[in-house]
């Protein structure tokens, strides 16, 4: 099992890794009921370290990876939205989970909370509530806390707590990464960014940013070394 070891000036080490997760800038963290939390930042160079360095299902070095990549976050971000979406229209109904007067035949939880007014996620985002997920580690399935989301988008925040960070991170580790969003923009050329399918070109033409995609990386490098003058303005994305 993965060790987290936690320093007085908030920061994440883990055993046979070199590198810490610094995690005391403001927007980094907060307090719920006590108990402080962390934000999963994908720019985070030091988590960064933590996730892909002596990780044998990662390629090339921790610089040139992204945290995006990350099947195991974007597992734990499904889940959470989906137990939030859960949680939030049996609250919105008065209903409880385990008793709802009209219960959906399938049994299926809700994909996704219904909208959500600008005023009422204003009042969310400044008291945030935590909620448990279940995570497989090994053999085991273990809980670990979570804030609920106010967007499906937002980061995942979880708890400044050895034992909590450890399953986590372990989690994100073991469970690979999507190739096609492996490598980190600094890995590419110039003006290429790698999406989940294919890329995507930035170049300037008549003095505004424009984006092309590409299927294919040899496409999106044969693309912008094409002056933007000479670019045709109908020829569709791939």
């Amino acid at each position: 099992m993965l060790s987290c070891t936690l320093s007085e000036t908030l920061s994440v080490r883990i055993n046979n890794v070199k590198g810490e997760w610094p995690t005391s800038l403001d927007d980094d963290k907060c307090e719920v009921d006590d108990v402080r939390y962390i934000r999963i930042a994908s720019q985070n160079r030091g988590l960064r370290k933590l996730i892909f360095e002596n990780n044998e299902l990662s390629t090339g070095k921790s610089v040139d990876q992204s945290i995006t990549s990350s099947k195991g976050l974007a597992q734990l971000i499904k889940q959470r939205n989906e137990k939030h979406a859960e949680l939030f229209t049996a609250e919105s109904s008065g209903a409880t989970l385990d008793c709802t007067l009209f219960a959906d035949e399938s049994n299926e939880p809700p994909k996704k909370a219904p909208k959500i007014a600008h005023n009422k996620a204003h009042l969310m985002r400044k008291s945030p509530k935590a909620m448990t997920l279940e995570v497989d580690v090994g053999d085991s399935v273990h809980e670990v806390n979570v804030l609920r989301p106010v967007h499906p988008r937002d980061n995942l925040w979880v708890p400044y707590q050895a034992d909590q960070l450890a399953i986590i991170l372990q989690f994100i580790r073991e469970s690979g990464f999507d190739e096609a969003l492996q490598m980190h923009h600094h890995g590419l050329p110039a003006n290429i960014y790698a999406r989940k399918q294919g890329y995507v070109v930035k170049y300037i033409r008549q003095g505004a940013i424009s984006w092309k995609r590409k299927a294919t990386l040899e496409d999106a490098i044969a693309f912008a070394a094409v002056p933007a003058d000479s670019v045709d303005d109908e020829e569709p994305d791939e």
